[in-house]
């Protein structure tokens, strides 16, 4: 007998459509791999913030190659997470 599943769960990310068809492992791969860019991106963000806003509060221009750095993590995590995200959703529909 097939079991239905719910399409709608299977497109939530963090492995959750994973765990509804049973592959925990996978699940697990995909919540801690989506977890850690999700993680980078909102330090990454909070420390480009902070150098930004403490650089105007001193007067001060942030270290441009520092700054730079940050946006590419920024970037970068951003991206490993849309990719994660959309190989789980896709994954978790076949």
């Amino acid at each position: 007998m097939t079991e239905k599943r719910s399409r709608w769960v299977a497109a939530i990310p963090f492995g959750v459509g994973q765990f509804q068809n049973g592959n925990v492992g996978l699940g697990v791969v995909f919540a801690i791999s989506e977890g850690l860019a999700a993680t980078t991106l909102g330090v990454s963000t909070a420390v480009s913030i902070h150098l930004e806003n403490e650089g105007v509060a001193s007067g001060l221009t942030p270290d441009p190659t520092q700054f730079t750095s940050l946006l590419i993590v920024n970037d970068v995590s951003f991206g490993v997470l849309v990719a994660l995200a959309i190989g789980g959703i896709i994954e978790a529909e076949t």
